[in-house]
C-alpha cells in the first residue's frame, strides 16, 4: 500500500475523521471531498522538497521530531494547529495561500476552513511517514511500490508518497 493511501485510510477512518471534524468544524463528509486532494498536493510539495540534499535531511529531521506510537485519532485530536500552520508553510511555501485557495474553491470550505484541516493533520501526516520509515520500508519495497505504481523513465514525482520516501532513504544514509 502507497504511503498516500495509508494516509488517507487512516485519515478517512471515522475516528480520526471524527476528531478532525471536531477540531476544525468540518464536517466529516467535507473531510472526505478535501483530504483526497490535500494529501496528494502535500506529498508532491515535500517531495518537490526533498529533492534537493539540504530539503531531504531538513524534512528527515522534521519527521523524526514527529515520531510516536499513538494512535493517529488521537494525535488529531491532539495536535498542535501551530506547530502545523509552520509545518504547512515549509512544505507549501511562497505557493500556500495559492494551493489553500485552490482546495477551498475545489471542495466548496472557507480558505480558513481548508487552512485549519491542513494545520491540524499536518503533524499527523509527519508522524504516519516516520511509521512509515521505521516499519520497514527499505529501498527494495519502496522500489516495489515505484513498480507497482508504473513508474516511467520521464514523468513529474508522483504523489503516493514513493518518490518521497526514496528522497528521505537517500538522505538518511
Amino acid at each position: 500500500m502507497s504511503l498516500l493511501k495509508l494516509l488517507l485510510k487512516m485519515m478517512l477512518s471515522s475516528n480520526s475523521s471524527s476528531a478532525l471534524s471536531g477540531n476544525t468544524g468540518v464536517s466529516p463528509e467535507l473531510l472526505a471531498k478535501l483530504l483526497p486532494l490535500a494529501l496528494p498536493l502535500l506529498l508532491k510539495a515535500m517531495t518537490s522538497n526533498a529533492s534537493s540534499g539540504d530539503g531531504a535531511l531538513s524534512l528527515l529531521n522534521a519527521v523524526g521530531q514527529h515520531k510516536t506510537d499513538r494512535a493517529l485519532p488521537d494525535l488529531i485530536k491532539d495536535a498542535d494547529a501551530e506547530d502545523g500552520k509552520k509545518i504547512i508553510g515549509h512544505i507549501l511555501g511562497r505557493n500556500a495561500e495559492k494551493e489553500i485557495a485552490a482546495l477551498a474553491g475545489q471542495t466548496g470550505l472557507s480558505n480558513d476552513q481548508v487552512s485549519s484541516v491542513l494545520n491540524n493533520i499536518a503533524p499527523s501526516i509527519l508522524s504516519g511517514m516516520s511509521g512509515a520509515l521505521a516499519n520497514g520500508l527499505p529501498e527494495e519495497k519502496i522500489s516495489f511500490f515505484a513498480k507497482l505504481f508504473g513508474k516511467k523513465e520521464k514523468r513529474d514525482v508522483t504523489s503516493d508518497g514513493t518518490d518521497l520516501l526514496k528522497a528521505l532513504l537517500s538522505a538518511g544514509k
